[in-house]
C-alpha cells in the first residue's frame, strides 16, 4: 500500500471508527515519502484526535512525532501547518497557546478548527467564542487566495451540521446555527466552486427549516436547485436540491408542493449510480 491509498482509506473510515483509525497512524507514518505527506497525515490526525475524540494531548504528541521523521524540514510550509494543528489542539484543550506569534490568517484557521472541535466535544459556548473571534479577525479583509477562507467555510458548515442534528436547541443555538450556515455560504463563494456554493445553499435551507423559518428555507432550497440548473449539475446534486424543497414544503404543509418535489427526487434517484443509490436510498424512503 502506498501513502495516498492509506490516507484515502483512513479518511473514508474515520467517521465510522475514529479510535480504530488512530491505531493505523504509525503504519501511515512508515509510508510517508515527503514533507507534504507529513502535513497531510498531520491534518488527518489533528482532525481525528481533536474533533472526533477530544484527545488533545495525544494529538499533540503524535504531531510532535511527525517532526522527528526523516522527511521533516525546518522552516517549511509543512512545518507551519503542523504548528497550526498543534496550536488548534492546544486551544481546544484550553491550554492557552500564544496565538500572537501567528499571522492574522493563521489565527483564523486555528480558531476555526478549534470551534469545530470543541463543539463536537460538548463545549458550545467555547465553540461560539472561537468562531466569533475568527470572524472578527476575518473582518479585517483577507485576500481571496488566503487559506483562511476555506477554514471558515468548513468550520461554518460543520457547526451548522452539528447544531441541526441537536434534538433540542435554544434560541441562542438557533442563531449560531444560522450564522454558521451563512458563514459557510459566504466563504465557499470565495474558496470553492459552484458545487460547494450549491451545497451551502442546501445547508442554509436545512438550517432555516430547523429554526422554523420556512420562507427563508424555501428560498435557499430554490437557489440550490437553480445553481444545479445553471451548471448542468449531476443527478446527485439535483437529488438533494429537490429533497430540500420537499422537506420545507412538508414543513409548510403544502401537500401539492411536497408531492411535486418528491416526484423530482424520485426521478433523479433513478439517474444515480448504483453506489450513490445505496446511500441515498434512506433519504428517499424518509420522504416516501
Amino acid at each position: 500500500m502506498d501513502f495516498n491509498t492509506y490516507l484515502n482509506k483512513a479518511w473514508d473510515d474515520h467517521a465510522k471508527d475514529a479510535a480504530q483509525v488512530t491505531t493505523t497512524f504509525s503504519e501511515g507514518l512508515k509510508l510517508v515519502q515527503n514533507a507534504d505527506q507529513l502535513a497531510q497525515l498531520g491534518r488527518l490526525s489533528a482532525h481525528v484526535f481533536g474533533e472526533h475524540l477530544g484527545k488533545w494531548d495525544q494529538g499533540i504528541s503524535f504531531l510532535n512525532e511527525l517532526k522527528t521523521h526523516s522527511q521533516f524540514t525546518k522552516n517549511s510550509e509543512p512545518e507551519k501547518l503542523l504548528m497550526l494543528y498543534s496550536a488548534s489542539l492546544a486551544l481546544s484543550g484550553q491550554k492557552n497557546p500564544n496565538l500572537t506569534k501567528f499571522s492574522n490568517s493563521e489565527q483564523i484557521r486555528i480558531l476555526a478548527m478549534s470551534a469545530s472541535s470543541v463543539y463536537e466535544q460538548g463545549s458550545p459556548d467555547k465553540a461560539k467564542e472561537y468562531f466569533l473571534k475568527a470572524l472578527d479577525l476575518a473582518a479585517s479583509k483577507i485576500s481571496k487566495d488566503d487559506p483562511a477562507n476555506r477554514s471558515l467555510a468548513v468550520a461554518g458548515n460543520n457547526l451548522a451540521c452539528s447544531l441541526e442534528e441537536k434534538s433540542s436547541r435554544n434560541s441562542i443555538e438557533d442563531e449560531l446555527m444560522i450564522l454558521a450556515a451563512k458563514v459557510a455560504r459566504k466563504f465557499w463563494e470565495v474558496a470553492g466552486t459552484w458545487k460547494e456554493v450549491e451545497r451551502a445553499e442546501y445547508r442554509l435551507s436545512y438550517s432555516f427549516r430547523q429554526a422554523g423559518n420556512f420562507d427563508e428555507s424555501f428560498a435557499h432550497a430554490q437557489l440550490c436547485v437553480e445553481i444545479c440548473e445553471t451548471n448542468s449539475a449531476p443527478a446527485l446534486e439535483f437529488f438533494f436540491g429537490y429533497e430540500a424543497l420537499a422537506l420545507v414544503e412538508k414543513a409548510k404543509s403544502n401537500d401539492l408542493g411536497y408531492k411535486t418535489a418528491v416526484q423530482q427526487v424520485t426521478s433523479y434517484f433513478e439517474k444515480l449510480s448504483e453506489d450513490d443509490k445505496s446511500w441515498c436510498k434512506s433519504s428517499l424512503e424518509k420522504l416516501s
